[in-house]
């Protein structure tokens, strides 16, 4: 689970993995995608590069074409749950951003309680979280075009699923706050946003 600051995180990401010689994983990775990358035929294009499951965009995080009918949304993502539980069980890695869409502001947003959905009682599911520093220079918001700009990926220490659970029960919001607390000490504090003063308790 990955901060998210750029249409290009995830081909970023995905370059990370081969660039670490595990070709393997890279093959074999999901990403849940938004609505707004299949609306611009070059954001299509740079998802051919890994799966993608696409997922419906809360009411409060959707705008312009992501917007859909409540009832739409309940249905896509319940089918969109389905999917990624099962990509999980088949030992695929799952690209996630907790935050349901990038930052404007390139700081972090409140990660979403619905996302625990997809590993919640999955046994042996393991979350690794993944601070993501500089992609919205590289390709910034409403621009198609790329720049020459630092990007830096910082990968933390795995979290066992199942210790999230018995920790915080079925109180989906403590568990993916601290998914988002944990991301945010992989970032440089002018990025931490929401999850600011976590990384100093």
């Amino acid at each position: 689970m990955a901060n998210h600051l750029s249409y290009s995180d995830a081909n970023i990401f995905h370059a990370l993995l081969e660039f670490a010689g595990l070709e393997h994983e890279a093959d074999d990775l999901t990403v849940m995608v938004g609505p707004k990358v299949f609306h611009r035929l070059s954001r299509r294009v740079a998802s051919l590069a890994f799966g993608t499951i696409k997922t419906p965009q809360s009411g409060g995080r959707a705008s312009g074409a992501a917007r859909m009918p409540l009832r739409e949304v309940a249905r896509i993502a319940i089918q969109t749950v389905d999917m990624a539980r099962e990509r999980i069980q088949r030992g695929h890695p799952l690209l996630v951003f907790p935050e349901g869409t990038r930052s404007r502001a390139g700081r972090m947003q409140n990660t979403l309680p619905a996302v625990n959905r997809y590993f919640d009682g999955l046994h042996g599911a393991v979350i690794v979280p993944v601070g993501i520093a500089g992609s919205e220079r590289f390709l910034s918001v409403g621009s198609s075009r790329l720049s020459d700009a630092p990007v830096t990926i910082q990968v933390g220490a795995p979290i066992q699923a199942e210790h999230l659970a018995r920790d915080h029960g079925k109180n989906r919001k403590a568990c993916m706050d601290r998914v988002g607390a944990r991301i945010a000490q992989l970032l440089p504090e002018e990025y931490r946003g929401a999850y600011a003063q976590a990384t100093r308790a």
